[in-house]
């Protein structure tokens, strides 16, 4: 029936102490409130309560008024309720409850509106705080072995699926919890083949995860059968149709029997649970964690749900703290649950797959590449948003050995000393090749060992040893230590950019003639001369670097092996180089010409001008790689990246 129902608890008032006394004296007073308001007393009894105060109860046509007072507390209760059946009294019903508080004058009010025959779904998030949803209407209520099941009809989320008091699933917004529960983690992993999910009874998060292609079965774990069957009935809108499909095999059977028996292993394990209470608290064990571990595939993750930051942040960094102490590799991630009033935390965990690590552009590729149909949340730029966490959070997470601000500093120090020493170490080293020079009477022309490789060896120990160790050493050492190895990478791969960047402003002069000669070779004359081979095997090096920073950078996940080849292949290069430069020394070298025509029967010089136009089209198409503009960003992928190692 509807109506409305005001209640109302009032403290401190400032009126008469008899009137809090005095019962027959406010049971006149109240019939004349009742009359002034426009409702219709039909009946009054009031009782006094010796040398205290009193409890009264005015029967309306409409409804009825109940109140009770304290004069030692200086307070009273008061309740107000009228049936809107055959016309609206709810004005009526507030203008009666304000007379009644102008009259006792308290100093504070709580007072709550009910409005009757609606639905008030209530949804705490704590002991403190929460929030409610109106109902039109209850479609159906059912007590399982485990659990009450409850179903309404909602103006803002159609059907609401509820476990035990608890908003679990909707219509109209289930999507964001379940796309967010099984699309970070999968997109990130290669090829996905095998999914378990432990619990997910409604069907949604199979749902998500077969519109992966390579899923070849998703293995559904459901202790609840009943939850199956409502979800049948009632939750199409959910579930899509999943349970027909024949990728789907549903278990109705307990999750950690099945996990602790089974010898099946699994690219993505989803727990699709309710909050950590009750039995469900044994499922977030650090125990279970680490049999769910044992049941991953190489590089395979589990991703879960662990709360809300803002309601029980309490609960966010132990779950956190426990999967720090399972896996190598734990990612929290955030986003804001509608169904759940609040900002929600998940996480994805495994050893070896970092779904953070991956840009918008990659995502975006994938999902294309996919074909992944009908997201209304998850795309690349999504993908790399929930990853992005506010401080609170990431203090929440972060585990505690990650937490030392002086720990920088002092491996920054740390690796300046080193750096210093080896400088030292190297000057020491070629005082040492003096000396003994000297005493053993070596004349003539200084080693050609020496210049050509201790000489520019001096230098790097003394600048970018000690530059680079103490810049790049705790960077890419903390990433590392954080699991972010593709990230760490990437960093390495940067600042090699910048020392092809040197090398390049160094030997330009070289390069900008050469390029020129090299299609029009033999009509230049100084080709013959002593610079072509080494300009040569420079720009050639150059190209051979230029490919294995793409590779690292672009390619690490697949190509780090070729990656580097390529770089031993450019040093070699470039070490020939340098003791070409001193060939007029006299002593023994090795020519990677004469190598390559011992080895092939080929003249010398075809293997030179080979390689210079294959190190020019590497050059050309490295470069258009590298610096190609990402797809919805007018920032270049390098810039991207030098940004992205910020956050």
């Amino acid at each position: 029936m509807n109506g409305l129902h005001l209640i109302g608890d009032l403290t401190g008032c400032r009126c008469d102490p008899q009137l809090l006394l005095d019962g027959e004296r406010f049971r006149a007073k109240c019939v004349e409130m009742v009359e002034a308001a426009g409702l219709t007393t039909v009946g009054v009894s009031f009782h006094q309560f010796e040398g205290s105060g009193y409890t009264g109860c005015v029967v309306l046509a409409e409804s009825h008024l109940a109140i009770h007072t304290w004069p030692e507390r200086q307070g009273l209760t008061l309740d107000v309720y009228v049936c809107n059946y055959s016309a609206d009294n709810s004005g009526k019903a507030r203008k009666l409850f304000d007379s009644i508080v102008e009259y006792f004058q308290p100093t504070e009010i709580a007072r709550q509106e009910v409005d009757r025959g609606e639905h008030l779904l209530m949804e705490p998030l704590n002991a403190s705080t929460g929030f409610h949803i109106k109902a039109t209407k209850q479609l159906g209520e059912w007590q399982t072995r485990f659990q009450k099941l409850q179903i309404y009809e909602t103006p803002h989320y159609g059907k609401i699926f509820r476990l035990d008091g608890f908003n679990m699933t909707s219509e109209k917004e289930e999507f964001v919890y379940h796309e967010n529960l099984i699309h970070p983690a999968l997109t990130a992993h290669l090829a996905p083949k095998k999914v378990l999910i432990i619990g997910g009874g409604d069907g949604g998060s199979s749902e998500e995860a077969l519109k992966h292609p390579s899923v070849e079965q998703v293995t559904m774990v459901e202790i609840d059968g009943d939850v199956i069957e409502v979800a049948k009935t009632h939750f199409h809108a959910v579930h899509q149709g999943v349970f027909d499909n024949p990728k789907l095999r549903v278990l109705v059977d307990d999750g950690m029997k099945f996990v602790r028996e089974t010898q099946e292993k699994f690219d993505l394990i989803a727990l699709d649970l309710n909050d950590p209470m009750g039995p469900a608290e044994a499922l977030y064990s650090t125990e279970f964690f680490q049999q769910l571990r044992q049941t991953l595939a190489p590089g395979g993750a589990l991703v879960l749900h662990i709360g809300s930051p803002v309601a029980r942040p309490e609960r966010v960094a132990q779950l956190a703290q426990r999967l720090n102490a399972v896996f190598r590799i734990v990612r929290p991630y955030t986003m804001y649950i509608p169904l759940y009033g609040s900002l929600w935390a998940m996480a994805v965990c495994s050893d070896k797959l970092d779904p953070k690590a991956f840009t918008a552009d990659e995502i975006d590729r994938r999902i294309e590449q996919r074909k992944l149909q009908e997201l209304r949340f998850y795309n690349g730029e999504t993908h790399e948003g929930v990853f992005a966490l506010p401080n609170y959070v990431r203090d929440l997470v972060i585990p505690a050995r990650l937490k030392q601000p002086a720990r920088g500093r002092r491996l920054a120090w740390s690796t300046a000393i080193f750096a210093l020493a080896t400088g030292l170490s190297r000057i020491l080293g070629l005082v040492r090749e003096i000396v003994a020079a000297y005493y053993f009477g070596v004349a003539g022309k200084i080693n050609a060992f020496t210049v050509a490789f201790q000489v520019p060896n001096l230098v790097r120990s003394l600048v970018a040893d000690a530059a680079l160790s103490s810049a790049f050493v705790p960077v890419f050492s903390e990433l590392l230590e954080r699991g972010d190895r593709k990230r760490a990478w990437r960093v390495a791969s940067s600042l090699f950019w910048l020392m092809l960047l040197g090398f390049n402003l160094t030997f330009g002069p070289l390069m900008v003639p050469l390029l020129l000669a090299v299609p029009f070779g033999p009509l230049l004359a100084w080709k013959r001369g002593d610079l072509y081979p080494v300009a040569q095997r420079l720009f050639a090096a150059f190209a051979l670097a230029i490919l294995a920073s793409i590779m690292v950078y672009v390619f690490i996940d697949r190509a780090s092996v070729v990656a580097a080849l390529g770089v031993g292949l450019a040093a070699w290069l470039m070490l020939g180089a340098g003791t070409d430069l001193v060939l007029k020394s006299g002593l023994p070298h090795v020519s990677l010409r004469t190598a390559w025509a011992r080895l092939t029967g080929l003249p010398r010089s075809v293997f030179g001008t080979a390689l210079a136009h294959a190190g020019l089209g590497v050059t050309v198409l490295g470069s258009g790689r590298i610096f190609r503009p990402c797809r919805g960003s007018s920032r270049s992928r390098m810039i991207s990246g030098r940004s992205r190692l910020t956050t």
